[in-house]
C-alpha cells in the first residue's frame, strides 16, 4: 500500500497512529474522560500534520463529486461558527431564546454586547475539538484507502480492536457486572461491535471468493476466511451476552442491509427479489431465536413499557428544546445545560444526553447544522452503495458492502442511544466513513488538494495546540482562577472549578445551577432583591428540577417567606415521588408545622398527601398524624393503604377505640353499619382480606385449613370455610378476629353450616377480653345454615374483643376430626 510517494511503510505508519488513537480511546471507556480523549486527539493531530505536510496537493486523493468535500469541511466550520461572538442585536433575530436569557444578565451584571450562538461556549469548544479529531480520522482513512488496492488494510485495525474488545467482554461472563468490555455502558460496548461486525463478515466473503485477493494459495484464503467468520461469531456472541437490546437489533439490521444490498448487486430478476424477501423473513426469526432467555425477557419488558424505558418522554421534551433553538441550535455539547428548562418527565434523573442522537444533534446544531451532518452521512452512504455495484474490483465492492452495513447498524442504534457522543465510537464511525468515502472509482474525480492540505494541517495544529493547552491548565494552573480565565479566552475552560459565580454564570447563563449559585452568593452578601431575581430566573430555567426548587425553598425560608418556600417544596412533590423523604425531612428540619404543610406544602391530588401521611406514621408524630388524617378524609384522598396503615399504628399503640373509629370514618356509608349496628369488621367476609387490624386472620396448619369460599354463603357471595381432613385431633384453628366494643351488654351472632363434623368435640366460638371469656356450644354433625349466638358483657377498662373459632381436644378413641364448617354474618350487636 502506498500513501505518499509510494512509501508503503509510511502508509502503514499512519494506520498505526490512527489505530493507537482509537485503541487508547476505546480502552478508556470510549474516551469519555477529557484527559484520556486528549491523548487520542494529540495522536490524531500529529498524524494529520505529518501527512498533509509531507504530501503535495497534487498527490492527494481526488473527490468523486463536489458535495462530500464541501460538507466534510462545513461541519467543523459550522461548529466553530457557534463559538464566534456576534452582536447581541443579531442574536435577537437568529436565536431569540438565547438573546432573551442574555438580557437577564443585565439585572445582575454588565450584560455582554457580543455573545456566541452556543449557550455554553466552553462545552461547544470541547466538542469542536472532537469534530476536528473525527474529521482528521475521516480524511486520513479516506486518503489511505484511495491510494491502496482494495482498501482492506485500513479495515484490519478496526477488526482487530473489535475482536479484542469482544474477547474482553466474553471474559467477563463469569463476573457480576455483565459483559461490557472496557466500557462502563453495555450499549456503547455493543455500539462498537455492531459497527465492525458487518465489515468482518464482508471480509470473510471477500476472502472466501478469492477473486482479486493477494493470497496466493486457495488453502490460505480459506483459512483466512474461516478466521474472519470466527471473529464475526465472537463479536456476535459478545453482543448477545452484553444484553443490549438495541445493540442486538442494530447488529441484525446492519447485516440485513448488507445482505439486501449484496442481493441487489449479485443477482438479477426474480432471484434478487426472492433472496431479498428471504432475508427480510429471516430477520424476525433471528430476532427471536438468537437471544438468550434473559434477553428475550428483557425485550418483553421493554415491549410492555409504553414510555420506551423512560426515553419517549425525554424525546418529547427534546423536541421542545429543538423548537426553542430551531435554526442554529443551542450549541454542540450543551444538551445537559439547556435541557433542564424543557424537562418535564423523569425529573428525578439528570439527563446529559437525549438517548437519541438524531434529536440531540437537531437540538444542539439546529436545522442548519443538522442538514450539514445528515447531508454528509447520506452522501457517504449513497456513495458506498454505488461502490458496491460499480467498484473497480471485487475486493472494493465487498469493502463497500461492509461499510454500508456498519453505517446502517449504528444508524439504527442511534435511534435509542447516544453512541455518537462517545468519542471512541464516533471516531470508529469516522474511520469507517473515511474508508467508504475513499473506495476508488473508475473515473477521475475533482481535486481539492490545496484546500484539504491547508485544512488538514490546520486541524492537526488545532488539535495539538488545544490538547497541549488542556494538559498545561490541568497540570499547572488548575487552581489558578486568573490563569483559567486566560485559558478560557481561547476555549480551554474548566467552568466547574470556577469559584466566582458571576464568571460561571456569564459562561453558562442558560444553566439554572449558575443562577442559583449567584443567588446564594448575593443572599450571603445581603443583596436580597438581587438574590430574589437570580432564584426567579433559576426556577424559570429549571421549573421541574427538584434540586433547583429545593435551593429556592431554602432561600425563601431564610427570608423568611414561608408560603413561597413551601410552594417550591410542593412543586417538587408534584413532579416526582423520588424526593418525598428529602422534602418531608426538610419540613421537619426547618420547623414547618403540620398545619403549614397541609395548607401550603402539598400539591393538589392524593399522591403527595398520602405519602406525607405515611411519613408521619413512620416518624410516630401522633398529633400531626390526626391532622393529616383529617385532611385525607376531608379531601377524599384516603385509600386502603393509608387507612389500614393508620389503623395498625393506633392499634399497636393500644388505642383500639381510635383505630376502630379511623376504620369506620374511612368506610363511611360502605361500612355496613360498622361501629353502629355491628362491631365486627367484614363480618360477612365479602371484602378481600385487608391489612386492617380488625380483619379476619385465616391460615392453615396440620389437619385443618381456613379459607374464603366464594361458592357458599348465607347471604351475599362469600363465607369463611374451615376444612378438617381427619388426620389430626385438632385443638387450635387459625380463624380469628379482633373487634372493638365500648363497655356494655352485647350479643355475639354467627350463621354456621356444618357438613359431616365427626368426633364428640366439634368447633365452638370463643369471645374474650382481657379478663373475661365466653364460649358458644359445641357443633358437630351436618346442619344447614343456623344461628349461633351468645350474650356477654364488656366491662369498663376493656374494649378489645377477641373472636376465635376453636375446638377442645377429644379424649375419645375416635378423636381425628373430619368435615367442613362454613361461617357467615358474624356480628357483635348491642343488646
Amino acid at each position: 500500500m502506498g500513501v505518499s510517494g509510494g512509501d508503503g511503510r509510511l502508509g502503514r505508519a499512519y494506520l498505526i497512529l490512527l489505530a493507537i488513537a482509537l485503541a487508547y480511546a476505546v480502552v478508556h471507556d470510549g474516551g469519555t474522560a477529557q484527559r484520556d480523549w486528549n491523548v487520542s486527539l494529540a495522536i490524531l493531530g500529529v498524524a494529520g500534520i505529518v501527512y498533509w505536510w509531507r504530501t503535495a496537493p497534487a498527490d492527494l486523493a481526488p473527490w468523486p463529486g463536489p458535495w462530500m468535500p464541501r460538507l466534510a469541511l462545513a461541519l467543523p466550520l459550522y461548529v466553530a461558527l457557534q463559538l464566534v461572538p456576534l452582536p447581541v442585536a443579531w442574536l435577537k433575530v437568529v436565536t431569540p431564546e438565547r438573546a432573551k436569557i442574555l438580557a437577564w444578565l443585565g439585572q445582575v451584571m454588565a450584560a455582554p454586547r457580543f455573545a456566541a450562538l452556543s449557550v455554553a461556549p466552553p462545552e461547544t469548544a470541547a466538542y469542536l475539538l472532537r469534530i476536528a479529531g473525527y474529521t482528521v480520522a475521516f480524511l486520513l482513512a479516506r486518503e489511505i484507502v484511495s491510494r491502496s488496492r482494495g482498501g482492506w488494510a485500513a479495515a484490519l485495525p478496526l477488526i482487530a480492536i473489535a475482536a479484542i474488545e469482544a474477547g474482553w467482554g466474553l471474559a467477563q461472563l463469569s463476573g457480576d457486572d455483565g459483559v461490557h468490555g472496557s466500557y462502563e455502558n453495555k450499549n456503547h460496548f455493543a455500539g462498537l461491535l455492531e459497527m465492525v461486525l458487518p465489515l468482518t463478515v464482508a471480509g470473510g466473503f471477500a476472502l472466501a471468493d478469492g477473486a482479486g485477493s493477494r493470497i496466493g494459495r486457495r488453502g490460505r484464503r480459506a483459512f483466512a476466511a474461516c478466521a474472519a467468520f470466527a471473529l464475526a461469531g465472537v463479536m456476535l456472541a459478545a453482543l448477545l451476552d452484553s444484553m443490549s437490546k438495541m445493540g442486538f437489533i442494530a447488529s441484525l439490521a446492519g447485516l440485513l442491509v448488507m445482505g439486501l444490498i449484496g442481493a441487489a448487486w449479485m443477482l438479477r430478476g426474480w432471484r434478487k427479489w426472492a433472496l431479498g424477501a428471504g432475508l427480510v423473513a429471516l430477520f424476525p426469526v433471528a430476532l427471536i431465536s438468537l437471544p438468550s432467555d434473559e434477553l428475550v425477557q428483557s425485550f418483553g419488558r421493554a415491549a410492555s413499557d409504553t414510555s420506551g424505558e423512560g426515553r419517549v418522554p425525554i424525546w418529547r421534551d427534546t423536541l421542545h428544546l429543538a423548537g426553542a433553538y430551531p435554526v442554529f441550535g443551542s450549541g454542540l455539547g450543551t444538551f445537559d445545560t439547556v435541557f433542564l428548562k424543557y424537562q418535564t418527565a423523569v425529573v428525578d434523573r439528570d439527563f446529559n444526553f437525549a438517548h437519541n442522537d438524531y434529536l440531540e444533534f437537531a437540538a444542539e446544531l439546529g436545522g442548519v447544522g443538522f442538514l450539514i451532518l445528515a447531508g454528509l452521512m447520506l452522501t457517504i452512504f449513497a456513495k458506498t452503495i454505488r461502490r458496491v455495484a460499480r467498484g473497480p474490483d471485487l475486493d472494493s465492492r465487498f469493502l463497500a458492502l461492509g461499510c454500508a452495513g456498519s453505517i446502517a447498524a449504528i444508524g439504527v442504534h442511534s435511534l435509542a442511544d447516544f453512541n455518537m457522543y462517545i468519542p471512541g465510537n464516533a471516531l470508529m464511525l469516522a474511520w469507517i466513513s473515511g474508508i467508504a468515502a475513499g473506495i476508488p472509482t473508475r473515473t477521475r474525480g475533482a481535486g481539492y488538494g490545496r484546500i484539504f492540505r491547508i485544512a488538514g494541517i490546520a486541524l492537526g495544529v488545532l488539535l495539538i495546540a488545544y490538547t497541549s493547552a488542556w494538559a498545561l491548565m490541568e497540570n499547572r494552573f488548575r487552581s489558578d482562577a486568573r490563569a483559567e480565565a486566560l485559558f478560557c479566552r481561547f476555549g480551554v475552560c474548566d467552568t466547574g472549578a470556577v469559584a466566582q459565580p458571576e464568571t460561571a454564570l456569564l459562561r453558562e447563563p442558560s444553566s439554572p445551577w449558575r443562577w442559583c449559585d449567584l443567588g446564594e452568593a448575593e443572599w450571603k452578601a445581603g443583596q436580597v432583591e438581587r438574590a430574589r431575581y437570580c432564584f426567579k430566573r433559576g426556577i424559570e430555567l429549571g421549573p421541574d428540577v427538584p434540586p433547583v426548587l429545593m435551593r429556592a425553598a431554602d432561600f425563601y425560608r431564610g427570608l423568611p417567606e414561608n408560603t413561597t418556600a413551601l410552594q417550591q417544596a410542593a412543586a417538587v412533590l408534584d413532579t416526582t415521588d423520588a424526593y418525598d423523604d428529602l422534602v418531608f425531612t426538610w419540613f421537619r428540619k426547618n420547623g414547618v408545622t403540620t398545619k403549614e404543610v397541609l395548607e401550603h406544602g402539598l400539591p393538589q391530588g392524593p399522591r403527595a398527601a398520602r405519602s406525607y401521611f405515611g411519613y408521619l406514621i413512620s416518624s410516630g408524630t401522633r398529633g400531626d398524624m390526626a391532622q393529616a388524617w383529617g385532611l385525607l378524609l376531608a379531601r377524599q384522598y384516603a385509600d386502603d393503604k393509608s387507612a389500614w396503615k393508620y389503623a395498625n399504628f393506633l392499634f399497636n399503640d393500644l388505642r383500639y377505640d381510635q383505630a376502630a373509629r379511623a376504620t369506620a370514618d374511612y368506610l363511611g356509608k360502605n361500612g355496613d353499619g360498622y361501629l353502629t349496628s355491628n362491631y365486627v369488621f367484614n363480618g360477612d367476609f365479602e371484602s378481600n382480606q385487608a391489612e386492617n387490624p380488625f380483619d379476619w386472620k385465616l391460615d392453615q396448619r396440620a389437619g385443618v385449613k381456613a379459607s374464603i369460599d366464594s361458592n357458599a354463603a348465607y347471604s351475599g357471595h362469600r363465607s369463611a370455610r374451615v376444612d378438617f381432613d381427619g388426620t389430626k385431633n385438632v385443638e387450635w384453628i387459625d380463624l380469628s378476629d379482633s373487634a372493638y366494643a365500648p363497655p356494655g351488654r352485647y350479643r355475639f351472632q354467627a350463621r354456621v353450616k356444618l357438613d359431616g363434623i365427626t368426633t364428640d368435640q366439634g368447633p365452638s366460638f370463643s369471645i374474650s377480653g382481657e379478663q373475661w371469656k365466653v364460649e358458644t356450644d359445641n357443633m358437630t354433625g351436618t346442619t344447614d345454615w343456623r344461628l349461633v349466638e351468645k350474650s356477654f358483657d364488656v366491662p369498663n377498662g376493656s374494649g378489645l374483643v377477641q373472636i376465635h373459632l376453636f375446638r377442645r381436644k377429644s379424649w375419645k378413641f375416635d378423636s381425628l376430626i373430619r368435615g367442613t364448617v362454613w361461617i357467615d354474618q358474624v356480628k357483635i350487636v348491642p343488646e
